[in-house]
């Protein structure tokens, strides 16, 4: 059986199929994230595309999480809003920093707008809270307590570098040092907090969320470091000869008479030692498998025979020395190397992320002086 339409029945009806296909083409086609709470149809609609810098952000729109701009250069977040005045905003909270920013976004239906985002970052509450915390009074106890934590290091000569171990630690050689002084702790945040909020360093490092007090600073470079010395060394009641170590010093003070040894501990040393990744087997040492994943407040550890906390460990210690590849022609005084290549500067002690052979006593490397990173502090020395 046949059943025939008329022809304007049937028109209507292709046309309203048609209608149908071209609709959800659009639909499905479209590059724009239609959230249907807020629509309910394609036309009701503005369409806007959102950027921000830096990118990767999470996106809220009046206040609700939507989503996160790309991290692709070019890349936008799109969405659809009904038609008025929205309030488009970017932010996000990393450890003690805060980003935002955000722009009213006028809204008409059937059309499409860009929105670009930057955002200025600062302290959290509690961080700014914790920064002001700290008066000037503060910072002439911690002074105080530096001159207090300083730690004689006799005169004496040793044997610098390692016959056995990188190409950068040869040759050993004899080097004569001077009696100076060193600090027992590494620099803790507590000290470089006092140090900002008084004016005398403009860079506030990030915790990791590991909390700051008696661990370890981190987060700083070299140009940091220097600055921080430069405010303690014009601070009342500072000695005013601070100064960070020359490698010598530093080796001669990490092996603390250890002749011959990796370590000040000997030939092997551990995690109920030091804090770093004991994962891996270095020589006749045989790990325990343990880590500590972050820092340890300075001191958790015994001292070595000079009396000096965390030489091996928790984290890197800038030097005054320029970086170089050998010691062939470097000083034989204890002083420090600044020939040539000093927009690089050397680290020694390894840190918490390291395993055995970077926590050895001849153990250097460099990096350029605005490096910085959750593995690296520093701990300052005294010319006496």
């Amino acid at each position: 059986m046949f059943i025939r339409l008329k022809s304007t029945t049937l028109a209507i009806a292709l046309g309203a199929i048609a209608l149908a296909v071209i609709a959800l083409c659009a639909i499905a086609l479209s590059p724009i994230a239609w959230f249907g709470s807020a629509c309910s149809a394609l036309a009701e609609c503005g369409a806007v595309s959102i950027t921000s810098e830096p990118k990767g952000m999470p996106v809220f729109v009046n206040g609700a999480l939507r989503g996160n701009t790309p991290n692709a250069k070019g890349g936008k977040f799109r969405i659809q809003l009904k038609p008025g005045e929205h309030k488009v905003e970017v932010r996000e909270v990393k450890g003690d920093e805060q980003c935002s920013g955000s722009e009213i976004v006028f809204v008409s239906a059937d059309t499409a707008s860009d929105v670009a985002l930057t955002a200025a970052c600062g302290l959290t509450a509690a961080a700014q809270a914790r920064k002001d915390a700290v008066t000037r009074e503060g910072a002439a106890r911690m002074v105080a307590q530096i001159n207090a934590q300083m730690v004689t290091i006799p005169a004496g000569s040793f044997q610098m570098g390692s016959s056995n171990g990188l190409s950068d630690e040869k040759p050993v050689h004899q080097v004569q040092v001077r009696s100076f002084d060193v600090g027992k702790f590494e620099v803790t945040f507590d000290q470089w907090d006092a140090c900002v909020a008084v004016g005398g360093c403009s860079h506030f490092p990030d915790d990791s969320g590991w909390g700051r007090g008696a661990r370890p600073v981190m987060n700083v470079s070299w140009s940091d470091a220097q600055q921080f010395i430069s405010w303690l060394n014009t601070e009342k009641g500072s000695s005013q000869a601070f100064r960070l170590p020359t490698e010598a010093e530093w080796e001669y003070a990490a092996r603390a008479g250890a002749k011959g040894e990796n370590y000040s501990t000997g030939a092997c040393i551990t995690t109920e030692q030091a804090n770093f990744n004991d994962a891996s087997r270095f020589e006749n040492c045989t790990p325990s498998n343990r880590k500590y994943g972050e820092t340890t407040p300075v001191g958790n550890f015994a001292a070595n025979a000079f009396g000096l906390h965390d030489m091996h460990g928790n984290v890197w210690k800038w030097t005054q020395d320029c970086g170089r590849n050998g010691y062939t022609g470097t000083p034989s005084d204890g002083s420090a190397w600044t020939a040539e290549n000093c927009g690089v500067r050397v680290l020694r002690g390894g840190s918490w992320y390291n395993d055995l052979n970077d926590l050895r006593s001849a153990r250097r490397i460099d990096i350029y002086t605005g490096g910085s990173s959750s593995l690296i502090g520093f701990r300052f020395s005294r010319s006496r």
